[in-house]
């Protein structure tokens, strides 16, 4: 096994995916192995989870074929739809924006399984088929994995959980050897980085991350959903990467400058966005929320290279980690593999630097054992 096999799980290829042909009408539960092929009349709707720029979400169950519709029961809803909303079905151009988006990462989630990456167990013919021709009353829907909670929602309960005092005016918080929620958040970006790893090893480019597209499972299990945006890399004959993309992809605040700009990039734009956000989650603080207009935000941060600013109560890697990820220029930004093996550094020395303080405080002396342990 080589070093990059270590930190990234190996990929399903998508002929190795059984094709359904239809819902198991006799059974409630999906195989995540399998892609379904899915008619939304199999499903029950529920309540409205969220919605998106051309998509809406909901809770879903399978329906059974031989279920007593008559019976007053609720049903449960262990999966989620995502579906084009009706209000852009009479608009042309969302029409075709809409289901092209929903089309292309229904051709990305069926390729790749990975424990930090929303299930996917199934979608539409219309989205599945080689051939799309989006029209108004067509159906187009993915059926995926519930989520009960997402990172955007997490970040303020944690700020408030953390801060120095109950002063509602007073933003300090608690130096970082106090706060309890800190080796939580670290796990959380060991997952992001493990998930993105998976990604770029499957030649794949997200372009999209920010706190609202990373979700939790009923477990507090990092799930990153909503790949409307990511794409397929394209490598050529020679070996080259495609690095000729779509200019201006994704969330302005965590966008990498050769993005902006619209230069040719490649995988480590989203290295750039991940610094961005790992600042956001060390930090628990809205990255450059002192812009409050996009001309604003484009000077000072793409051209005049402004960054958040890292504060000092808090030790070396976690300091310079996130520097690194948002370096200006791409060739500078470090790769996955190695964010995956530095932030897997901190999350381990944790448990043991605890356990050398309790030894200490029992006998006010380290044990010979825990100091001839090396931490690396």
């Amino acid at each position: 096994m080589n070093n990059q096999d270590m930190f990234t799980d190996k990929c399903l290829p998508v002929q190795e995916l059984k094709i359904k042909r239809e819902v198991c009408p006799a059974k409630h539960k999906l195989n995540p192995d399998c892609t379904y092929e899915i008619s939304e009349d199999n499903l029950i709707f529920g309540n409205l989870l969220g919605q998106g720029s051309f998509c809406d979400v909901y809770e879903v169950a399978i329906k059974r074929i031989d279920e007593d519709q008559s019976q007053d029961t609720t049903p449960i809803f262990p999966y989620a739809v995502k579906c084009l909303g009706s209000r852009h079905r009479t608009y042309a151009d969302r029409l075709q924006v809409g289901v092209k988006d929903l089309a292309r990462e229904a051709n990305l989630l069926k390729k790749i399984r990975h424990k930090n990456i929303i299930s996917f167990y199934g979608a539409t013919n219309e989205c599945l088929s080689d051939l799309i021709i989006p029209t108004a009353s067509g159906s187009y829907s993915l059926v995926i994995e519930r989520l009960h909670s997402t990172l955007e929602k997490q970040i303020p309960i944690w700020r408030e959980g953390e801060k120095l005092t109950t002063d509602e005016d007073d933003d300090r918080l608690k130096p970082f050897n106090r706060q309890t929620t800190f080796p939580r958040r670290k796990s959380v970006a060991l997952q992001i980085a493990r998930a993105l790893a998976h990604l770029h090893k499957n030649g794949i480019i997200y372009r999209d991350l920010k706190p609202e597209n990373i979700g939790f499972d009923s477990k507090g299990t990092v799930k990153m959903f909503d790949f409307g945006l990511a794409k397929s890399i394209v490598f050529w004959k020679n070996g080259e990467e495609e690095r000729s993309h779509t200019p201006m992809t994704g969330t302005l605040r965590y966008m990498a400058p050769e993005v902006a700009f619209g230069q040719n990039y490649g995988p480590k734009a989203d290295v750039y966005s991940f610094g961005i956000l790992l600042w956001q989650l060390f930090f628990l603080q809205t990255p450059f929320n002192q812009y409050q207009d996009s001309a604003t935000f484009f000077r000072n941060v793409f051209i005049k290279e402004e960054r958040p600013i890292i504060y000092k109560n808090i030790n070396s890697t976690i300091k310079m980690l996130p520097v690194c990820c948002w370096a200006h220029e791409e060739r500078k930004r470090p790769n996955f593999w190695r964010i995956v093996q530095e932030i897997e550094k901190e999350v381990q020395y944790v448990p043991l630097l605890n356990k050398f303080r309790q030894h200490l405080s029992k006998d006010n002396k380290p044990s010979k054992r825990l100091l001839s342990k090396r931490i690396q």
